[in-house]
């Protein structure tokens, strides 16, 4: 609503002398869209949760209940999640819609499967977190490029 009055502002006043400021301040406001925003926001708690996983993996694990580990893989896919939340980030911020469609159907099939590693027992009840912020930011994006 506030963005529609400021255009209908930006188009009564298009003679005016504030015509140029009215301009560059709609700019500055639509930085970018709901869609992009919603990719950017799971791109910074990906990034955010791969860093957890790099510097202090054994942490990670005891949230899952799991044993400590001296093992590198953990470190490894949290360098990898933190490249995939830039991934995110990026997309977010430069409007790529193609990947928005692409990263809904990625996060609902992440979801899928720790449902079935969760069923199976191969994963605790806890990873259904990680899976519920997947399926979560996969709608919000579904609904963002669907009202765009």
């Amino acid at each position: 609503m506030l963005q529609t009055f400021r255009l209908s502002y930006f188009q009564a006043n298009r003679n005016s002398r504030c015509h140029t400021k009215i301009r560059l301040l709609w700019r500055k406001e639509r930085i970018m869209s709901s869609a992009g925003l919603s990719l950017f926001v799971f791109g910074i708690y990906v990034a955010l949760s791969g860093l957890g996983f790099a510097l202090i993996p054994n942490t990670a694990l005891d949230m899952f209940g799991m044993p400590a580990t001296e093992e590198p893989w953990l470190r490894i896919l949290g360098v990898v999640m933190v490249a995939l939340g830039y991934y995110y980030v990026q997309t977010g911020r430069k409007d790529i819609r193609s990947f928005f469609r692409w990263s809904i159907h990625a996060r609902v099939g992440v979801f899928v499967v720790f449902v079935i590693f969760y069923f199976l027992n191969w994963a605790p009840l806890t990873i259904l977190m990680f899976g519920a912020a997947d399926l979560i930011g996969s709608i919000w994006t579904f609904f963002a490029l669907r009202s765009a």
